[in-house]
C-alpha cells in the first residue's frame, strides 16, 4: 500500500467517524448503547494490540459527548490508530458505508 492509499484509507475512516457524530448527535442513547457493547466484548477477547485502545474508548464513551467528538475526529496519528480501534461498529448502515467508501473510490 503506497502512503497516498494509507492516507486516504485515514481520510476515510475520519468521514466514517464524521457520519457517525451526525448520528451521535440525533441519538446519543441508541449509538452510545452501541459503542459500550462493543467495547465490552472487545475487552473480553483480549486482543494485545487493540486492548490499550478499547480501554481508552471505554474511558472517553464516559466523558461528556463533546469530548468523545473530538477523540473521534482527532486528525492526529493518535486518532489515526484510535479509530483503527473503533468501537461504533454497526451504528452506520451498509449504504452509509458504501456512500463514504465511493467518495474515496472504494467500492469493496
Amino acid at each position: 500500500m503506497t502512503s497516498g492509499r494509507r492516507r486516504d484509507g485515514h481520510e476515510q475512516s475520519l468521514a466514517l467517524h464524521a457520519v457517525i457524530v451526525s448520528k451521535l448527535l440525533g441519538d446519543p442513547e441508541r449509538v452510545l448503547e452501541i459503542a459500550r457493547r462493543n467495547v465490552e466484548r472487545d475487552l473480553k477477547t483480549e486482543n494485545a494490540h487493540s486492548e490499550k485502545y478499547t480501554r481508552e474508548w471505554d474511558r472517553l464513551l464516559k466523558q461528556d459527548i463533546p469530548s468523545l467528538i473530538d477523540a473521534m475526529l482527532d486528525p492526529s496519528d493518535h486518532g489515526v490508530t484510535l479509530r483503527s480501534c473503533t468501537p461504533f461498529t454497526g451504528i452506520l448502515s451498509a449504504s452509509e458505508v458504501q456512500a463514504v467508501k465511493r467518495q474515496y473510490g472504494d467500492d469493496a
